[in-house]
């Protein structure tokens, strides 16, 4: 990690580490894993802010280009931004240039990247959690209930 730093004469700038600097062996390791150049991968990048209010503009910011997941860590604020891209050169260097130029406007450390792949079959646990909507039975009616609405029919003279 490059620590932020005054240049020469100039007020404090961040200096942004660069995680996908080797894009040509990220994208080997990417195939070397089973990725498909041709299927979407999920590509995320997680960036650090000393601030908060730094942070808390930075997540509102990123929303259109990113699916932006915002959390604390102790090392400072965090930030994953992520999108769906192919494992090739050309998109991920499309990806690295989007999160440099977002590290730089925002005054984040960039730490880290990673990919994930969207093909692979999913694990027990995912399969567990992504099951389809879950139907609570109806609600049951104590006998104390019932007998009130009992009584309430037959005062307003209907039939119990």
């Amino acid at each position: 990690m490059i620590p932020r730093t005054p240049e020469s004469g100039e007020a404090a700038r961040v200096t942004v580490v660069d995680p996908m600097s080797d894009i040509a062996s990220i994208v080997e390791d990417a195939l070397g894993a089973g990725l498909d150049p041709r299927q979407l991968a999920f590509v995320s990048v997680h960036m650090r802010f000393a601030e908060r209010a730094s942070w808390e503009h930075a997540a509102k910011t990123a929303v259109p280009a990113w699916e932006v997941a915002a959390y604390s860590a102790t090392q400072g604020h965090m930030l994953r931004l992520s999108r769906k891209a192919h494992p090739t050169a050309r998109s991920l260097a499309k990806v690295r240039s989007d999160a440099l130029r977002f590290a730089d406007a925002n005054g984040a450390d960039w730490v880290s990247m990673s990919i994930e792949d969207l093909q692979q079959a999913p694990t027990s646990w995912q399969t567990l959690t992504s099951q389809a909507e879950i139907r609570l039975p109806e609600p049951r009616t104590s006998p104390e209930a019932e007998a009130d609405v009992e009584a309430l029919m037959m005062q307003q003279g209907g039939t119990a």
